[in-house]
């Protein structure tokens, strides 16, 4: 009985470690497939050195080299649960930044719509005061053509009408001109008889003077404090005696002379006490001697 089982034994054993090689080999197989593809953040291992180094530690042990595999598988796992997270991560961060700039484009296309939706209402204001505004320039320029057909009319009218009054206008500029003459003419003449000559007198108390030619006047008394003189004046050729009583100063005695029928005035200007002064006003050139003094009466 124990020698059929040993060999039975052996042969057990020998299935069980050509099972156990080929496990091992394909778990070496799936490591180096899952370090080819999982392995971005640091560089791998050279397969080729990975590949010794396990067939390495396979001849020398394989319960070691399973542990190896073990441990192995452990960190790559462990590598590619953190490859996994940082990938998570990086993903979460490129869909938010994603996500922000999707509703940065969004917000700007509203913007851009509503801006373009403004300036169509814009542009559709604008052509229709553009239409308008042609419509009013054609009925101005209709009107300027209207008022510059009535204006060379108009002018045309009063061309011919001033040739037509040309003559009339020229009669009246020289019935103007006569009037012109005339009243000129008149107005020397205004002028002379209202032009007067000024004659100063001093006349002594109790004697009289001859101030003009045919005009002479006499004090018979003086009131220096209130400024007032008595006495006459004697004009010619009516021998007319006007009578002078309490004579005040600065107020004009007005007379009349027969021939021409022209004013004279007298003004006392100062009151003393032994004589008067003053000035006589008569038509410019109606005097003909110069006064004298005349004997007191």
């Amino acid at each position: 009985m124990l020698n059929h089982s040993d060999p039975d034994q052996r042969t057990l054993g020998r299935a069980e470690t050509v099972s156990r090689r080929h496990r091992w080999i394909g778990a070496l197989v799936l490591l180096l497939a899952i370090i080819g593809s999982g392995w971005s953040a640091k560089p791998p291992v050279p397969r080729s050195k990975a590949v010794e180094l396990a067939l390495a530690s396979q001849q020398k042990d394989p319960w070691d080299l399973r542990d190896q595999i073990t441990k192995m598988g452990e960190r790559i796992e462990a590598r590619m649960d953190g490859a996994r997270k940082q990938a998570q991560e990086s993903s979460a961060q490129m869909l938010r930044r994603l996500h922000a700039e999707m509703q940065a484009v969004r917000s700007r296309l509203g913007h851009l719509e509503s801006s373009r939706e403004g300036d169509q209402a814009r542009v559709a204001e604008l052509q229709r005061e553009l239409v308008q505004m042609r419509t009013e320039m054609a009925k101005q320029a209709d009107e300027l053509s209207a008022v510059r057909r009535q204006s060379w009319a108009l002018f045309q009218t009063s061309v011919t009408m001033v040739e037509q009054s040309g003559i009339a206008n020229e009669r009246r500029l020289a019935s103007l001109k006569e009037s012109e003459e005339r009243n000129r003419r008149d107005m020397e003449g205004m002028q002379n008889r209202l032009a007067v000559e000024r004659i100063d007198f001093e006349v002594v108390k109790n004697h009289s003077r001859e101030l003009d030619s045919g005009i002479s006047f006499g004090v018979t008394g003086t009131d220096v404090r209130h400024r007032r003189v008595n006495g006459w004046m004697w004009v010619m050729p009516d021998r007319n005696t006007i009578w002078l009583r309490d004579q005040a100063e600065q107020q004009p005695v007005v007379f009349y002379d027969s021939k021409d029928g022209r004013k004279r005035e007298l003004v006392i200007t100062n009151v003393m006490k032994n004589s008067v002064t003053g000035y006589l006003l008569v038509p410019k050139g109606a005097g003909n001697e110069p006064a004298s003094d005349w004997p007191s009466e």
